[in-house]
């Protein structure tokens, strides 16, 4: 009978590893609800950013972020940046939070964003004395990525071609 203990304890191991397999699946899957929820209570730091979002979000769901900045220009105290998305997240309807930082030493995470398709606008309310003058430039922290963007005289960046 040792044959039919061997096939016993092999079928037990097969159970297991598909067991462990759909749990490990399941675990990677959060619902947009749940997304939701983890962006509403994140809050990542500017020196540890990258780390930060994949604890506050979730590794995959960072992973999975695919973006890149597009153009950008400050408002009335309002600096607004132009993404175009690529994999899920450009159909997620959520925004990611992205941190900027002035060279008066102030950092933002986005207030809000708007979705018009791929395209994220995020939107960074402005402290009071960077509001008052021209910023020549911001940096921002996005999944993956650290970049300056360096505004003209009226306060506009555009990705070059």
């Amino acid at each position: 009978m040792p044959g039919q203990t061997r096939a016993k304890a092999v079928a037990a191991i097969l159970v297991l590893a598909l067991l462990t397999v759909f749990t490990l699946q399941n675990r990677a899957t959060v619902s947009l609800d749940e997304l939701e929820q983890r962006i509403e209570v994140s809050a990542p730091q500017w020196a540890n950013y990258q780390e930060d979002i994949k604890a506050h979000i979730g590794a995959t769901p960072t992973a999975e972020w695919e973006g890149k900045p597009v153009s950008a220009r400050i408002d009335r105290g309002i600096l607004y940046i132009d993404f175009e998305l690529e994999g899920p997240w450009a159909s997620r309807g959520l925004a990611l939070p992205l941190l900027a930082h002035d060279p008066l030493g102030n950092t933002y995470q986005n207030t809000s964003a708007e979705f018009d398709g791929a395209r994220v606008t995020y939107i960074f309310a402005l402290a009071e004395e960077a509001a008052r003058g021209a910023l020549p430039w911001a940096e921002l922290k996005y999944p993956h990525h650290d970049r300056r963007l360096v505004f003209s005289d009226a306060g506009i960046w555009e990705a070059p071609s």
